[in-house]
């Protein structure tokens, strides 16, 4: 198996588990509308409500690694050699000439 074809696996790993954190939040979700107690807060009390503050964190941490696979992946598979963008532009009103225009430099 090929560095990609493994990479590419890791990051559909990554997306079903956050399909799955998903599933979980929508199932606490549907248990709090109906005012029953989640597992985590028949454990803890003191944990009621943060549950969901706590699908969100574990989402947006898997949503970097997704993102850092898909990196890795791109520069493996020889990305990196991609013509650069064009440096964007910032037009700022000038006194003289009415627009004035700044590029931004990389880097």
């Amino acid at each position: 198996m090929t560095s990609s074809a493994r990479l590419e696996l890791e990051v559909e790993i990554l997306e079903k588990r956050k399909a799955a954190l998903d599933s979980e939040e929508s199932y606490e979700l549907a248990r709090y509308a109906k005012n029953m107690p989640s597992d985590v807060e028949m454990i803890d009390h003191v944990g009621e409500g943060l549950i969901f503050y706590e699908f969100r964190r574990d989402r947006d941490r898997l949503e970097v690694e997704v993102a850092e696979k898909k990196l890795e992946l791109f520069d493996l598979q020889g990305g990196g050699g991609q013509p650069r963008q064009a440096r964007p532009v910032l037009n700022l009103p000038c006194m003289e000439t009415g627009v004035r225009k700044i590029t931004f430099e990389d880097g």
